[in-house]
């Protein structure tokens, strides 16, 4: 597994594991194999692709949609949550507006 501890200003792909503590400004596409362990924050959208893992710790400005991974949050969403398919657990703790589910 990767840990990140700095700053991304791209949109990236990720299809490894990874822990991230820092920035990423851009958008987020968990693919195939790929693992996101968020414990900072995605500036953008997040989408979980089929196959894909998030576990969210930390907060995401933008939407996220899970497109058939695995989503589990525990931290914030500031946007929208689009559960279209896969699997999504939503902590009691995480903050994320319910009406924007």
């Amino acid at each position: 597994m990767r840990i990140e501890h700095k700053k991304i200003f791209d949109d990236i792909e990720i299809q490894d594991e990874i822990m991230l503590h820092g920035i990423i400004a851009g958008n987020v596409s968990v693919k195939n194999g790929g693992i996101l362990y968020l414990h900072g924050m995605v500036t953008k959208n997040l989408l979980v692709q089929d196959g894909g893992k998030v576990f969210l710790h930390g907060m995401v400005s933008g939407d996220i949609m899970n497109q058939g991974g695995l989503l589990e949050v525990y931290g914030t969403i500031l946007g929208k949550l689009h559960d279209i398919s896969g699997l999504t657990y939503i902590d009691s703790n995480a903050n994320f507006n319910k009406s924007n589910a």
